[in-house]
This record gives C-alpha cells, sequence and structure tokens, in this order.
C-alpha cells in the first residue's frame, strides 16, 4: 500500500513537466508560428487531463451563467484599469501589450475555432480540473501552487504582463473552482474574459 502511494502522484508530475516543455518551447518560439503550435500542445495535454480528470458538475445552470458572466466582468475591468496605470505611469509596457496582442490575437477562421472549443476548455480542464485538484495539498495551497505553475508555463513568453495576467487568472480560476468543485464554470467564465478581451474591448 506503501509503495503505490508513493507512486500515486507521479503521472501529475509527469503531466506537469510535459506541459512546461510544450509550453515553454511553444513561446520560445517566433510569434509567426504561435498559432501554428499552440493548439497541438494544448491538444496534447488536453489527453493527458480527459485522462486524469473527474468532470464535476455540482452547480445549477443559473449558478455557472451568472458567476461565469461576473467574474469575466470584473476581471476584464481589472485588467483594463491595469492598462490606464500602465498607459499613464510605465509607457514602456504599452509596447509589451502591442506585441502581446500581435501575437495570440485570433485573425483566421480556425484561430477562433481553436481558442473557443480547445485552447480555453482545455487549459481549464488541465491547469484547474486534473493539476489543482490532484495536487497533494491543503485547498487553498492547491489554489496557490496550481497558479504559480500555470503562471510558470508562460515564462518563456518573456512578457512580464503575460505572466501576470496568468497569475491573475490562475487565482480567479482557481478560487472558482475550489467553491463551486464545477469546471463548467471555470471554462465559462476564462471564455467570456476572452471575449471581452480580445474580441469586444481589445485593450490594443
Amino acid at each position: 500500500m506503501k509503495s503505490k502511494h508513493r507512486y500515486k502522484n507521479i503521472p501529475l508530475w509527469a503531466g506537469l513537466l510535459l506541459a512546461h516543455i510544450l509550453l515553454w518551447g511553444v513561446f520560445a518560439l517566433p510569434s509567426h508560428l504561435f498559432w501554428y503550435c499552440f493548439p497541438p500542445a494544448i491538444a496534447v495535454l488536453g489527453v493527458t487531463a480527459f485522462l486524469g480528470t473527474h468532470m464535476k458538475q455540482k452547480s445549477r445552470l443559473t449558478v455557472i451563467a451568472a458567476f461565469g458572466l461576473i467574474t469575466a466582468v470584473i476581471f476584464y475591468l481589472a485588467v483594463y484599469l491595469a492598462s490606464i496605470i500602465i498607459n499613464r505611469f510605465l509607457p514602456d509596457l504599452n509596447v509589451e501589450i502591442t506585441s502581446l496582442y500581435k501575437t495570440i490575437m485570433p485573425v483566421h477562421w480556425w484561430h477562433h475555432l481553436f481558442l473557443v472549443l480547445l485552447i480555453i476548455p482545455v487549459e481549464e480542464l488541465f491547469w484547474r480540473g486534473y493539476v489543482q485538484e490532484n495536487l497533494p495539498l491543503s485547498p487553498p495551497l492547491k489554489v496557490a501552487v496550481a497558479t504559480l505553475l500555470y503562471a510558470s508555463a508562460h515564462i518563456t513568453s518573456g512578457s512580464f504582463l503575460l505572466v501576470t495576467a496568468a497569475i491573475a487568472g490562475g487565482l480567479l480560476w482557481g478560487c472558482l473552482y475550489l467553491r463551486f468543485q464545477d469546471i463548467r464554470l471555470c471554462i465559462l467564465s476564462h471564455l467570456l474574459f476572452n471575449i471581452l478581451l480580445l474580441y469586444l474591448f481589445p485593450l490594443a
């Protein structure tokens, strides 16, 4: 029994190592290759998440819709306020915002499909439903450590803003998952936030 318990977390650590290798590699590539390499990398993580995640569905659809919308709007407003502060006091970072948008902004029809149907759902399934759920820690530490791991996977992007956004988003969606135990809520909140940020009210 002890031997079994000792090796129980090996798939989790292997999945985390794989995630960092794949995402570090994608972000280290030239930006024009991002949309050709990021979806396949996410798809690999999707298989890992699917095999190791139990889809928890503990909330009513009305709760999911309400909290998904509210948290997405609040998160967007926080990012928007941060962009105003950056524009006022740290104008040099505006160049980074523009560069980041050029890299991650969906342009072609298949970019949009991958973003909505693959990237956002798999990110939540993997980082919240799989990693956070299976970390052998207390619930608050699960959120904190899963968030730091989520952010660290974005380090080779070279973007301070992207890593910061990953920390903020990781904490938000991690807390949502901890509170409601329903990955659908995290997916919806993440999706609506991206719609606001990339489509309806882009910052650059």
